[in-house]
């Protein structure tokens, strides 16, 4: 069901008198809310009510905040500008990355390097206990044959 031309028209004359007639710049005016109402229930068309929002933009009655929209061209600016920003920090965190690497495979390495110093060093240490225990042993196995080859001979 299409409204009537004529009651649109009525409801358009009384617009003004009823926006003025309300103080509060926090409340929505009556009259809008049944226009929303109307529209809701498909009894006025999009066309109309995009017609009565131009009305009220074109009369000073609702005023737009232009600064509020962001054409195409900057929205795609600021994309541009947010997906650089995002390519630059993921390279310095892969520079980043990277040098860690190379001095936690240094560290690896010098660790290696340190342990391997110490195993030597530990070798050198027993190696000389070794030849020692080593020759003790050896002597003591010849002095039991030494003796043993006395007291055969006695």
């Amino acid at each position: 069901m299409i409204m009537n031309k004529g009651y649109f028209v009525l409801i358009l004359l009384i617009i003004p008198i009823t926006i003025y007639a309300q103080e509060s710049e926090n409340e929505i005016p009556e009259w809008i809310k049944i226009m929303m109402v109307l529209w809701g229930d498909g009894l006025i068309e999009d066309k109309e009510m995009l017609t009565l929002f131009q009305w009220l933009i074109d009369n000073n009655i609702i005023q737009m905040d232009t600064n509020a929209y962001v054409s195409q061209d900057e929205n795609q600016t600021k994309l541009d500008d947010q997906e650089k920003k995002h390519k630059e920090e993921k390279t310095t965190m892969r520079k980043d990355w990277e040098t860690l690497s190379i001095q936690h495979d240094q560290k690896v390495v010098d660790l290696k390097k340190d342990n391997d110093e110490r195993i030597e060093k530990l070798n050198d240490e027993h190696d000389g206990e070794i030849e020692e225990y080593t020759d003790l042993i050896h002597n003591r196995d010849r002095t039991i044959e030494e003796l043993k080859q006395e007291l055969k001979n006695k």
